[in-house]
């Protein structure tokens, strides 16, 4: 699929465990055709795993009884236009069950540590775009230090190109013409 996808370099962009998802893909097929990565707010440590810790502490049964609906409500009660969004994408598409599942992995990949050095030391273009209403995430003063271009996008919680898609699809255009 990889071959097929990228048939030609491309930059990348992920959101959320999309972010953990493309690193699995970089770390299994490598990043030969890789432009770019901008990583929007994608799981880097054990502090990005707000959904799915709360999943792998109970039974798929505590999630169908309880905690998925807890979640949505948690994310419908919130001020961010993102999370209403999400909280309703949730509700309608997203499959309990493999929910459950891929959460065990997101939450051990997350907690590994490996996540953040490889991100770090991708041997391309980085850009990590977060919401300022996140700015206490632990690793930003690591990521600053680094070659990684870090954005913060006003207004916005996790789901920010839902909060403030003009500011955030901007930063990403400047990234790519940058590096392009």
């Amino acid at each position: 699929m990889w071959e097929h996808v990228l048939r030609r370099p491309a930059f990348i962009v992920a959101t959320s465990m999309g972010g953990l998802v493309a690193q699995l893909l970089f770390r299994r097929h490598g990043v030969s055709r890789l432009q770019g990565f901008i990583n929007v707010e994608g799981n880097l440590a054990p502090e990005d795993c707000m959904f799915s810790r709360q999943v792998v502490n109970g039974t798929f049964d505590d999630l169908i009884s309880s905690k998925y609906d807890q979640i949505c409500r948690k994310l419908m009660s919130s001020s961010f236009p993102g999370d209403h969004l999400i909280a309703h994408n949730m509700l309608l598409n997203l499959d309990r069950r493999a929910f459950y599942a891929y959460s065990f992995e997101t939450v051990a990949e997350s907690d590994s540590g490996k996540l953040l050095d490889e991100f770090i030391n991708l041997p391309c273009p980085r850009l990590f775009v977060y919401g300022d209403h996140n700015r206490t995430l632990s690793y930003l003063p690591r990521l600053r230090d680094s070659e990684v271009e870090v954005c913060e996008i006003a207004r916005s919680a996790h789901f920010l190109l839902y909060d403030n898609p003009m500011m955030a699809y901007d930063a990403i255009a400047e990234f790519v013409d940058k590096h392009s």
